[in-house]
């Protein structure tokens, strides 16, 4: 027996459960309805902490983004079907008229690529068939607001900055609005695609003090691997991860050490660079001993972090780790709908000498690490986020 719900947000997504009570062990697959005509398939298979006894499985929750079926304005009948049963789920047919957000024409004709929105970081070019970064942005018009704090309270305005795996520029942009106009956000982003979109953001933004560098930063001077990914497709370009050799395209590689940051100190470093992190701080040890910046670093990897935190404890830092929330209620969008269901967070850790006050500490979350060896310690986190935390432990996104 069919049980469960949906419902649609605002952004043109698709949020709900599904399960089969005679047969709980059963992954409910459902047919997605556009006025009766079977448009995608979807899996039933995404983690509720929320459900409770409502449900007979807890990894039962649905997501889909309908903008690639829709034009904006259409209006649609919707519903969802089990693909075994037959049964629609609850509430049945819901008539549907897709929003206009947009405050450019889409780029290509295809209403599933490039298009201009308006965003909390200013106008962006974001692409619809990302599902990474660029689905956050469409869903609530921002990005990392939770890591955009951290980063003002600890870089200094007055020295330079670097974001290693700058993406489409949503932290480089709230980077350059932080710094002052003469001090230099240098931005590095490996993927010529994701590149473009980055120079185009900062020209759209009127952005001078972010300078833009379409390479990798590794622990040598040459080449990595990129893997080959077709952006017209659906992808993640935030979790594209670069080889030292292999299959792929080859990307210019830096290490930190060996570039000239105009003679500048540098204050603040950024990384994200999924899984790429050990390479990252080889190439780049003498510049953090001699400058002391503040780190703020994503990573998963327990290896990485073993040889990492006690040398970085020798050099006089203090590390947190920031769990950091990816919904925020009071979003630009306006969006009420958290897809997460509260266990949305980054895997983020910050390193600084000047410790943030006790203040900042509470308001952002920050968990001091409590000894070298500690990796993500779960039972120092709400319960809520166990789950993907216990992930994290297993070096899993």
């Amino acid at each position: 027996m069919l049980t469960g719900n949906f419902r649609i947000a605002e952004n043109s997504q698709i949020i709900g459960w599904a399960a089969d009570r005679s047969n709980p062990d059963r992954v409910v697959q459902l047919r997605l309805l556009l006025d009766e005509v079977p448009v995608a398939t979807l899996t039933a298979d995404g983690f509720r902490p929320d459900l409770g006894t409502r449900s007979p499985r807890s990894h039962a929750g649905i997501s889909h983004m309908l903008d690639g079926h829709l034009t904006g304005g259409q209006t649609v009948v919707i519903s969802l079907q089990d693909s075994v049963t037959g049964e629609f789920l609850p509430p049945g047919r819901v008539s549907f008229a897709a929003p206009t957000r947009s405050i450019a024409a889409k780029l290509d004709s295809t209403g599933r690529g490039l298009i201009v929105e308006m965003t909390l970081h200013g106008p962006m070019i974001l692409n619809r068939a990302d599902l990474g970064v660029d689905r956050e942005i469409l869903g609530y018009g921002e990005y990392a607001v939770s890591e955009i704090a951290v980063i003002r309270s600890v870089a200094s305005p007055t020295r330079s900055m670097i974001d290693i795996g700058a993406n489409i520029g949503a932290l480089a942009l709230a980077m350059a609005a932080h710094a002052e106009p003469e001090t230099l956000v240098h931005a590095f982003e490996p993927q010529p695609h994701i590149f473009h979109r980055l120079c185009g953001n900062l020209a759209l933004n009127g952005v001078t003090n972010v300078l833009p560098v379409n390479a990798a930063i590794s622990d040598r001077n040459g080449t990595v691997r990129l893997p080959h990914i077709d952006y017209r497709t659906p992808h993640a370009s935030g979790g594209v991860q670069v080889k030292q050799s292999g299959p792929g395209r080859p990307i210019t590689c830096h290490a930190l050490d060996d570039l000239d940051f105009e003679s500048t100190p540098v204050g603040f470093i950024k990384v994200d660079v999924e899984g790429h992190e050990p390479e990252v701080f080889r190439g780049g040890r003498a510049l953090i001993e001699r400058d002391r910046p503040a780190l703020y670093f994503e990573t998963r990897n327990r290896a990485f972090c073993s040889e990492a935190f006690p040398w970085l404890l020798d050099l006089g830092y203090r590390i947190f780790w920031h769990a950091a929330p990816l919904y925020r209620p009071d979003n630009f969008a306006k969006n009420p709908v958290d897809h997460y269901y509260g266990s949305g967070i980054n895997s983020n850790v910050l390193a600084v000498c000047a410790p943030p006050t006790a203040a900042d500490i509470q308001s952002f979350g920050l968990v001091p690490l409590a000894a070298p060896d500690e990796f993500w310690p779960v039972d120092r986190f709400p319960e809520m986020w166990a789950s993907k935390i216990t992930q994290w432990q297993r070096g899993e996104a």
